[in-house]
């Protein structure tokens, strides 16, 4: 499964492969494609915004220049161009809303976080990464290997535990299936 997002001059893909995720992030300062393993995805979360500032700062500008302009015409009846920067203002304003984006970031053990745009199929990306995620660990760490150090096998299903993949009932049934071997 493929998602695009697009937001400005970010441009996201991720796809979700058996194994990994491939995900790309583009804009002015980056172009980055990473293979992020699933083993990588950490519960942790947090969220990221981004705005060009020049846009609210020539905003600004521009709204006290025109004041003063107007100010001058009005006092001393001079013909100075106040409406251009009374204008400019509020484009200005609403470019500055428009480049307004909001991320999740969703971190990882790795030297990448994945960067999913707020936007209509926000919670679809992140569910399905989740899923796929836990699909995934499911397939590949659920079994016991009495042959492996029983510790080892411990740690292997607290970590599964940790991210959720397996509930603490199912831990419990697990461990007690590993103490028992032991025994």
């Amino acid at each position: 499964m493929i998602f695009h997002q697009k937001k400005n001059k970010n441009n996201i893909n991720i796809e979700l492969a058996e194994s990994h995720i491939t995900y790309t992030i583009k804009d002015d300062s980056t172009n980055r494609t990473e293979k992020v393993p699933y083993e990588n995805i950490l519960n942790e979360k947090y969220e990221f915004y981004e705005s060009n500032k020049a846009f609210k700062n020539n905003a600004i500008y521009t709204g006290v220049v025109g004041a003063l302009f107007l100010a001058i015409n009005i006092f001393y009846g001079s013909k100075l161009w106040a409406w251009i920067f009374i204008l400019a203002c509020p484009t200005f304003f609403y470019l500055y809303h428009r480049s307004k984006a909001a991320f999740t970031v969703i971190k990882t053990d790795g030297d990448i976080n994945l960067f999913i745009l707020q936007d209509k199929q926000h919670d679809e990306v992140v569910e399905r990464i989740y899923k796929s995620r836990n699909s995934y660990l499911q397939d590949r760490y659920l079994s016991i290997d009495y042959a492996n150090d029983p510790q080892k096998e411990m740690s292997k299903f607290a970590w599964l535990f940790e991210l959720g993949v397996i509930n603490g009932r199912e831990f419990q049934v697990i461990r007690e299936e590993i103490e028992n071997s032991i025994a």
